[in-house]
């Protein structure tokens, strides 16, 4: 198989820097999605049974019961939902700003390319979630800046691992 010179090579995205950010994303979207839905499973409980409070000892045992396991499973849902959301939101944003780090001109700059991908990110979401045209700037402003911060700690972390220290 030849390529022909006017032909590109696009080289391979390391897994990592797609996979590894969007599982620590869904991670924490696990975690408090799961805090919140559990809260909110517990008050819903207590709101639809406040009408018919147990009356002896035992019932309220099964009543909390019931209650917790409402809980639980109203966390775990929640969790789940959440943590799916914020990470392919998470991958979603590094995989455009991988692809903006093939543009010959963004290739070293992954400052720019993270600017880029957060405003793109940003512009998407208030489409998606059909935000009020009053909101959108504020969050595409918002998206940019934090694709800015992620692109120029990459950035740094370059710079860093290219000076190493001289030897003693």
């Amino acid at each position: 198989m030849t390529t022909h010179p006017s032909q590109t090579q696009i080289p391979p995205v390391p897994y990592e820097q797609i996979l590894i950010p969007s599982s620590c994303a869904m991670m924490i979207g696990f975690a408090s999605g799961a805090t919140t839905a559990g809260k909110l499973a517990g008050y819903q409980f207590m709101v639809e049974n406040l009408h018919r409070l147990p009356q002896t000892s035992a019932s309220w045992f099964f009543f909390q019961k019931t209650k917790n396991y409402k809980v639980i499973l109203g966390g775990f849902k929640g969790g789940l939902k959440t943590g799916a959301k914020l990470g392919s939101w998470t991958a979603a944003f590094c995989s455009v700003k991988e692809a903006f780090t093939l543009l010959p001109p963004l290739e070293r700059r992954k400052s720019l390319a993270g600017a880029l991908s957060g405003l793109n990110i940003a512009l998407g979401a208030s489409l998606f979630y059909r935000l009020r045209p009053m909101l959108s700037p504020h969050r595409l402003l918002l998206g940019t800046l934090m694709g800015l911060c992620a692109g120029l700690a990459e950035d740094v972390k370059a710079h860093l691992e290219d000076k190493s220290p001289t030897p003693l």
